[in-house]
């Protein structure tokens, strides 16, 4: 359920998880090459959607990486679930596990509970996306509360490219 939806100019939360490799990355982690990032939050390793999602947003990371823009992924799957779902990715940007039912009231995310244990076995997040600048302002957020909707990348990366050009 949410609490109240983040907005465009609030800060995004500060938070910590840890990468399949066990490196710590800050969600809104800005590299050297890039003042913005895009976090995503997928639903986990039982979702074919966020699979095809996440591989189809890998074949813009050169593009979205172009303009100024960082990709960071992330679900509550654990390291094991990610270790096993890595298994089905072509992706070449970082992706962190755990993330915790408190880091998903902090995001307002919408909450979803497998339907069994053959799913997953823990509460998970439906997908989000967020476009968070330099400062940790939230720039654009996109919060989904089923598993069938993500944002069109074509549409998307048109978009940022335009705003960054104004900025």
């Amino acid at each position: 359920m949410l609490n109240s939806k983040l907005t465009s100019l609030e800060s995004f939360p500060r938070i910590i998880l840890q990468t399949i490799n066990g490196h710590i990355i800050e969600l809104t982690n800005h590299s050297l090459i890039s003042d913005w990032t895009m976090v995503i939050i997928y639903r986990g390793h039982h979702s074919k959607n966020c699979t095809e999602f996440l591989n189809l947003l890998n074949s813009f990371h050169q593009q979205f990486a172009d303009i100024g823009i960082t990709i960071i992924a992330a679900s509550a799957d654990n390291r094991e679930q990610l270790q096993q779902h890595l298994k089905k990715l072509t992706v070449s940007f970082p992706i962190a596990c755990e993330l915790s039912v408190e880091h998903m009231y902090q995001l307002n995310l919408h909450l979803s509970m497998p339907k069994d244990f053959h799913e997953t076995n823990h509460p998970f997040a439906e997908p989000a996306l967020f476009i968070v600048d330099e400062q940790s302002q939230i720039v654009l957020s996109d919060i989904a509360n089923n598993p069938y909707t993500r944002p069109n990348l074509d549409l998307l990366l048109s978009g940022l490219t335009e705003l960054k050009s104004q900025s």
